[in-house]
């Protein structure tokens, strides 16, 4: 697993994320002149080792995200940008769907412009209904 990914933005101010921590290096210029001040991120996927048996082989091979941290390096890179987000599941054999689809429910409540989509394995037509109708999410992830 990477420990970090280096970006460099079009408008030559690079970032160093390193778990959910970014920091601005080699400012020039106006930063961010770019971007629009009305942005949404179409594929966002959040995760949590909760969602795995206490057993399960890939436990710990990815960081818990959460849309707070997200939410944070975005402010970030992106300052005074309003962000919503298409906010995914991470598929993975053995995890629990219902907590994870729950966890999307809880995480999308405070973006007026996010959505949630819901995993689809094994689901039945009535399932997604509920899912909408209970939860609010909005489309499906196949």
């Amino acid at each position: 697993m990477a420990k970090g990914t280096g970006y460099v933005s079009p408008d030559r101010t690079e970032y160093t994320i390193h778990l959910h921590r970014v920091r601005p290096t080699n400012l020039e210029g106006k930063p961010h002149q770019f971007c629009a001040n009305e942005n949404f991120d179409a594929h966002t996927h959040l995760w949590s080792d909760v969602f795995l048996p206490p057993d399960h082989p890939a436990r710990g091979l990815s960081p818990t995200s959460a849309i707070a941290a997200t939410v944070k390096i975005n402010r970030t890179v992106f300052p005074g940008r309003e962000i919503g987000y298409l906010v995914l599941g991470s598929p993975c054999p053995g995890c629990d769907i219902d907590a994870q689809k729950r966890f999307i429910a809880e995480q999308i409540k405070p973006g007026k412009n996010s959505r949630g989509h819901r995993l689809t394995p094994d689901c039945r037509v009535e399932d997604i209904h509920t899912d909408v109708e209970k939860l609010g999410l909005t489309g499906l992830k196949p």
